[in-house]
């Protein structure tokens, strides 16, 4: 089972793809890639975003995703990719914004050195909420201050950690990324795909370079932990 927790793929709801057209063809992409299963995460940003009328729109589109889909495409599910935001772990509609009907809930860390103060709130949206929050492209913060610290709460059982497909395939921390998955690091991986041509699906080449890098076990572990959040979100349907 592979389920890709992390992609952007509903239609004209943020950044990613432009039009059902697009993501039609991405849910193509993601089936030749050997994908089973996808989350949808659009971005949710609590600054700027009514949370009724950013739910119900991402909703509609997901619904209406799911309705063209083509015949075995991988099924599909809704959840968010939450942007960090000063109270995430005290604010009652953090609950609203998990992966389907999950306790899992994906929270983008802001590019900024990690302070203090968000660690603390990551550890609280588990002790707080009890949500096992699962920390988005961690492989975009290697090189970040603090991030030895972000990966402690990984250690202490506080998060999970979720890395780009692309992050052992290009960019200057290829090799930091791999060590990351090597050192056990990593429970799930995400396409964050946005669009056809810019920035597409990349797991089965993902897949290929970290079997030849690391042995295919650590692939297998990906495989496993994503079972077992696939079978949540199934019992939430």
């Amino acid at each position: 089972m592979l389920l890709d927790i992390h992609s952007h793929i509903l239609p004209q709801i943020d950044d990613g793809s432009s039009s059902m057209k697009e993501s039609l063809k991405l849910m193509s992409i993601q089936k030749e890639q050997g994908a089973d299963a996808i989350i949808a995460t659009p971005h949710f940003y609590a600054d700027y975003c009514d949370l009724y009328e950013y739910t119900q729109n991402a909703l509609e589109a997901f619904n209406h995703l799911k309705k063209n889909a083509n015949e075995g495409t991988p099924e599909l599910f809704l959840g968010y990719e939450v942007k960090y935001f000063n109270g995430i772990s005290e604010n009652e509609l953090t609950n609203k914004l998990t992966l389907g009907n999950t306790e899992f809930i994906l929270v983008e860390m802001p590019y900024a050195p990690i302070s203090e103060k968000m660690l603390d709130e990551i550890e609280a949206i588990s002790l707080n909420l009890g949500l096992t929050p699962i920390l988005a492209h961690v492989d975009r913060y290697v090189s970040f201050p603090g991030f030895r610290d972000v990966m402690k709460l990984v250690d202490d059982g506080y998060a999970k950690a979720q890395i780009n497909a692309d992050s052992i395939l290009c960019g200057s921390d290829k090799r930091k990324s791999l060590k990351l998955i090597s050192d056990g690091y990593i429970s799930y991986l995400g396409s964050d795909a946005h669009s056809v041509n810019e920035r597409p699906p990349r797991i089965n080449e993902f897949k290929q370079r970290l079997n030849k890098k690391l042995g295919p076990s650590y692939f297998e572990k990906i495989e496993k932990n994503s079972l077992e959040i696939y079978q949540k979100l199934r019992k939430g349907v």
